[in-house]
């Protein structure tokens, strides 16, 4: 959830905010279905939060989903030789009129992605936060910050809840499928062909 002014026009300075989600892991060791990260800051200029997030993305190996209505981080990203940390936007958003956006991220206004954003959140923290029901287990969530902005959440009036943009955001991106690539067999020539 990105800004791009350093000052604005009516005085009010909305946080940057960014959440890292760590996906399902096999490993007892690692985090599984958590999210591991969050920033939420407002430093004195804007390309100083960008600085931050290219370092995170480095830090934690991941991709960013950012709000694409708000370029200034993009053109950063760019002009830096990070363009890839950035994602596309997420299939599950899409709309018949969206599939020929080439811009990256996410537009963050929009019927779709203002009820994916909401449907996230509200599915994650009835799987995942809390006690789970049918195992007895608590759930985990170890940002205060977060789950404050979750229980405040206004979907008429998004503006005021970083946190809980952000964390949609990331939970929208974990949705991503990385197919992976089939090489074709590659095969050995035993009987060289003349024409």
């Amino acid at each position: 959830d990105p800004y791009d002014h350093d000052t604005t026009t009516d005085g009010r300075r909305s946080n940057a905010a960014c959440h890292i989600y760590h996906k399902f892991s096999m490993s007892e060791d690692l985090p599984s279905e958590q999210f591991v990260c969050e920033y939420i800051n407002r430093p004195p200029k804007a390309e100083i939060f960008y600085e931050d997030m290219i370092k995170q993305c480095i830090f934690y190996g991941c991709q960013i989903l950012v709000e694409n209505n708000k370029i200034g981080i993009i053109k950063y990203f760019e002009r830096r030789g990070y363009f890839d940390y950035l994602m596309d936007r997420p299939e599950s958003t899409h709309t018949d009129f969206s599939r020929k956006q080439v811009t990256k991220g996410i537009p963050g206004s929009g019927i779709a992605v203002i009820n994916a954003q909401a449907e996230a959140v509200a599915t994650y923290i009835y799987d995942h936060v809390g006690l789970k029901p049918d195992t007895g287990e608590m759930g985990k969530c170890y940002f205060n910050n977060l789950l404050d902005d979750w229980s405040r959440f206004d979907i008429d009036n998004r503006t005021k809840f970083d946190a809980t943009i952000s964390s949609s955001l990331a939970l929208l991106a974990s949705q991503k499928f990385v197919a992976t690539k089939k090489e074709s067999p590659k095969f050995i020539k035993f009987v060289k062909k003349y024409s």
